[in-house]
């Protein structure tokens, strides 16, 4: 496990190894580009050895740790099926979500109105508060099935009423369409964390 789960340091320092390398060889231009195609065998002989398995089991491990420390803390995890694996499904998720639970504030967050069953559920099965929080300016991918949705979801969300939060102007703008809407700046405190070379 220690091989698998130090790759990525082993990779990341194999990688700035063969650049300082390079920049610093006085071999010649051929041998130095000798000496990265051998760098790159090594380094696709380590991505062999990793096990998918293994790292998806340790990913599956953490999950239920965070779980379980939630739990402990007395939060509820409620599951919804992918929307991927069955529609169907999903959708019969969200409604037991919403009409077998009562909430105050149902805060969705969301990327793009892709995912815009969500809102229109707790809209329409719920009788708390909705608030649509954008964490986007744009398209983050090229995938057009996104857009596409992205713009049925802004017709399938006319009529919900909720309240529009942003993580920015840009956020806002881009979800919101000049409708008013609020920003929620970041929790952390980023000015507190730049750099500086005084500290």
């Amino acid at each position: 496990m220690g091989k698998k789960s130090g790759f990525g340091k082993f990779a990341f320092g194999a990688l700035v190894g063969v650049g300082l390398g390079m920049l610093f060889s006085p071999k010649s231009g051929k041998e130095n580009q000798e000496d990265l195609k051998k760098k790159i065998e090594e380094l696709k002989r380590e991505v062999k050895k990793i096990d998918v398995e293994d790292v998806k089991r340790q990913f599956q491990d953490k999950i239920i740790q965070i779980q379980d420390e939630l739990e402990d803390m007395g939060c509820k995890i409620i599951k919804v099926c992918n929307r991927k694996d069955s529609y169907k499904k999903y959708l019969t998720d969200l409604k037991e979500i919403y009409t077998k639970n009562i909430f105050d504030i149902i805060h969705i967050n969301v990327m793009s109105y892709s995912v815009f069953e969500r809102i229109t559920y707790a809209c329409k099965y719920s009788k708390a508060k909705v608030i649509v929080h954008s964490h986007n300016g744009g398209y983050t991918n090229k995938l057009y099935r996104t857009r596409i949705l992205h713009q049925l979801g802004k017709f399938m969300i006319r009529r919900c009423n909720f309240i529009n939060v942003a993580c920015g102007e840009k956020a806002g703008k881009f979800m919101f369409n000049g409708d008013k809407f609020e920003i929620f700046t970041n929790g952390i405190d980023i000015e507190k964390f730049k750099y500086s070379e005084k500290n």
